[in-house]
C-alpha cells in the first residue's frame, strides 16, 4: 500500500470523528459539574412520599366534603322548618281573615236583632 493510499484510508476513518462544530454541543466540565448529586438525588420526593402526600390531600377533600355535606344538610333541614312555619302563619292568617268575617257577620246579625227588639 502506498502513502497516498494510507493517507487516503486514515482520511477516511477521520470523517467519522466529531468537529469542533460538533463538540460545542456537548456538556463542558462546568456543565457536568452543575448535574445533581446522589446526595441531591436523594433529597428528592420519593414516589412513596408523593403517595403519601396525594393521599393526604384526597383525605382533607373528603373531610372537605363531609363538612360541606353536613352543613347542607343542616341548612336544608333549616329551609324545611322554615316552610313549615311559613304555611304554618299562612293558615292562620286565613284562620283569621274568617274568624273576623264571622265575627263582623255575628254584629250585623246582632244589630238586626237589637233593632227589631228596639223597635217593638
Amino acid at each position: 500500500m502506498t502513502d497516498t493510499e494510507k493517507i487516503d484510508q486514515i482520511l477516511l476513518k477521520m470523517e467519522s470523528f466529531a468537529t469542533k462544530d460538533d463538540l460545542k454541543v456537548f456538556a463542558t466540565k462546568d456543565d457536568l459539574k452543575a448535574f445533581a448529586t446522589k446526595d441531591d438525588l436523594k433529597a428528592f420526593a420519593t414516589k412513596a412520599d408523593l403517595r403519601h402526600e396525594t393521599n393526604l390531600v384526597l383525605e382533607e377533600l373528603d373531610s372537605t366534603e363531609q363538612r360541606l355535606n353536613r352543613r347542607i344538610d343542616s341548612t336544608n333541614k333549616d329551609l324545611q322548618e322554615l316552610r313549615q312555619y311559613v304555611t304554618a302563619v299562612r293558615y292562620n292568617n286565613e284562620i283569621v281573615e274568617i274568624l273576623m268575617k264571622r265575627q263582623d257577620n255575628v254584629e250585623q246579625r246582632l244589630q238586626k236583632v237589637e233593632r227589631k227588639v228596639l223597635c217593638s
